[in-house]
């Protein structure tokens, strides 16, 4: 007889990974690998990934200009307030080499303290992440979700800037439950009804298939990808 999925929607993104480690809830779904790895070292944690769903690559787009060559001195820039993905931008902007950051500080680390030289002077605007799409019309440019960007009408071929196929590794939407939880008849059940065809066919038809699906990937042996973000 089939398993009947309980599910519990939240709004916090702190207690979905400590109600799995106390063994509340079997698993959750809500974040991206780099998230995991960070949450785990900071609360001394051993949530682990299960399997992906989903990734969700990012650019930086604009409704004003054609090329990050073109913004001008003083241009404002959107970026996601959180943590975990504010850096990304900025990342976008040195590859660029429109902006030097420091060093040895990885992505999800980065952020407005890490700029040593911004010699166009940028202005840097932090606002919540599902906001971004609703700032950019106010904006010069801005960060965005491929989602996001794909919801009004933008893809990646339109952006600025487009993060790299192996530099979106971390930022891949994962299934995360103990490792207990792993080794179960529950959780092998959980991964073939996530990565169905029935499911690949609708993220094929979701947003013109702008989300990709990495599902032949293991992330657990991609976490080398993850702290090296």
């Amino acid at each position: 007889m089939p398993g009947t999925l309980e599910a519990t929607y939240v709004t916090d993104i702190i207690q979905p990974n400590l109600a799995v480690s106390n063994g509340e809830f079997d698993a959750n779904y809500f974040q991206h690998g780099a998230y995991l790895q960070q949450f785990n070292v900071d609360q001394k944690l051993e949530v682990q990934p299960l399997f992906y769903v989903y990734g969700s690559p990012a650019g930086i787009w604009s409704k004003r200009y054609s090329s990050l060559q073109d913004l001008p001195d003083g241009a404002r820039i959107a970026l996601p307030v959180d943590p975990a993905n504010n850096g990304r931008g900025l990342v976008l902007l040195r590859d660029a080499g429109l902006l030097e950051l420091k060093d040895g500080v990885g992505v999800i680390h980065t952020s407005q303290e890490s700029i040593t030289a911004n010699p166009k002077n940028f202005e840097f605007v932090e606002v919540d992440q599902q906001s971004l799409s609703k700032t950019l019309p106010d904006v010069d440019a801005g960060f965005l979700f491929v989602r996001l960007a794909a919801e009004i009408g933008l893809f990646p071929d339109d952006a600025l800037a487009f993060e790299k196929e192996a530099d979106q590794i971390p930022f891949r939407c994962v299934v995360a439950g103990t490792a207990a939880f792993a080794d179960s008849e529950k959780a092998r059940a959980l991964q073939e009804a996530y990565q169905s065809p029935e499911v690949r066919e609708w993220f094929a038809g979701y947003l013109d298939g702008v989300l990709p699906t990495p599902w032949d990937a293991d992330p657990l042996e991609e976490l080398d990808s993850w702290w090296q973000a």
